[in-house]
Order: C-alpha cells, then sequence, then structure tokens
C-alpha cells in the first residue's frame, strides 16, 4: 500500500466543475444530493462498522449532533460545502404533444458517493 501515492493520484473534483463538465459534454444538470452529509452522521450513530473505522471521537460528535437537534441543520448544507458529493443527472427531453412540445425530465442513477476538498 502507497498511501503518498494514493493521496497524490485523488481526484479532487468540485460541484462546480461537475455542473461545468454535466452541462457542456453532455447537456445535462446535475441533482446533488444535499443529505449526504445527514446521512453520514446517522450512519455514525447507526452502523457499527462504520464506527470502528472512524472511531470513538466520530461517534461522540454525531451523537452530540443528535442530541442537541443539531443534526436536522446538515440537510440544509448547500452542496458546494458539504464534505462528500452525491449526485444523479437529469436531461431535459422535449416530448412532442398535442399542444407542442412537453419537456420531460430523465434521470440516470446516482453517482456513487465522492470524496472532494
Amino acid at each position: 500500500m502507497d498511501p503518498a501515492g494514493t493521496w497524490a493520484s485523488l481526484n479532487w473534483i468540485t460541484v462546480a466543475h461537475v455542473r461545468q463538465v454535466c452541462q457542456r459534454e453532455f447537456g445535462v444538470q446535475p441533482r446533488f444530493d444535499r443529505e449526504i452529509s445527514f446521512r453520514f452522521v446517522r450512519r455514525a450513530l447507526t452502523d457499527p462498522s462504520f464506527q470502528r473505522r472512524h472511531g470513538v471521537v466520530m461517534r461522540r460528535r454525531a451523537a452530540a449532533l443528535d442530541a442537541t437537534g443539531l443534526i436536522a441543520l446538515a440537510k440544509a448544507v448547500p452542496a458546494i460545502a458539504q464534505p462528500a458529493m452525491s449526485c444523479r443527472l437529469a436531461a431535459c427531453v422535449a416530448a412532442a404533444s398535442s399542444h407542442g412540445a412537453n419537456h420531460v425530465w430523465r434521470q440516470s442513477g446516482a453517482a456513487s458517493p465522492t470524496r472532494r476538498r
């Protein structure tokens, strides 16, 4: 295992870059999951495997957020400020109808959560 090489090879993407590439290259609009951090905090409270990997400090911080009710604020954090990213891609497709074109959004599957800076 080469931690320094792994760190150097990580692809540090941003919400702005994903938006730009999706719109420019593919003509699709990414829909970012604003609840990804909320789910990570919840997982720190409920998943023993996650707790073992991330340690007691993470569990205690998650428990404090939960006890104070501040955990709900994690849902309000804009995608650009989240420590992880998850998004779906949606393309607007014009569908013919008797009253002209209707716009229909077609979505792809969710992209895997990706760590970013």
